[in-house]
């Protein structure tokens, strides 16, 4: 029979695919928006919550319209690599032996993802604030969240645990 814990490592292992899924979507329109834009400049595009005349934009700054969707092309690419490394540490859990350094080191990464994706937003929003100060059409439309910078943090704490947990799990077999 199975246990609560196993009930829910499956339910959040299907939250974890739909996620996955729904990053790789993400990342597609985003791309899908880059080759609109080229091939149909005037047409209205609206993407990360920033307000701008594409058109416009990309006649005169072209570089830093490029700057916009490389950040957001990379933020998206980001969470593709966050979803895959969720999805894939909880196929690793397993609850006879909790605690493994596999485990341990992909939570890490997880972590380090994690900040990642909260230093690009960090950066991307920087720059587009101060494109909207210099350029005029380019509207800031969105801020930058600590949901990341709060969750990298967390994670990297559980890490280090789980680490903790294997040397104390490795001394346990021994002293058997």
């Amino acid at each position: 029979m199975k246990t609560q814990t196993e009930k829910i490592l499956k339910i959040l292992r299907i939250v974890a695919w739909i996620a996955f899924v729904g990053s790789v979507t993400i990342f597609g329109l985003t791309i899908a928006t880059v080759v609109i834009s080229i091939i149909l400049p005037d047409a209205k595009i609206n993407f990360s919550g920033i307000i701008m005349n594409q058109a416009e934009l990309r006649k005169t700054h072209l570089i830093a319209y490029l700057f916009i969707f490389s950040f957001t092309l990379t933020w998206a690419f980001l969470n593709i690599q966050l979803w895959k490394s969720v999805k894939n540490v909880l196929y690793k859990i397993n609850m006879q032996k909790p605690f493994s350094m596999e485990v341990a080191n992909v939570l890490e990464k997880i972590g380090f993802l994690l900040l990642s994706i909260w230093a690009v937003e960090f950066i991307s929003d920087g720059y587009i604030d101060y494109l909207s100060k210099h350029i005029e059409g380019v509207e800031k439309g969105f801020k930058v969240s600590l949901f990341y910078l709060f969750n990298a943090g967390i994670v990297y704490i559980v890490s280090q645990i789980f680490k903790r947990g294997v040397e104390l799990q490795e001394e346990n077999e021994l002293t058997v």
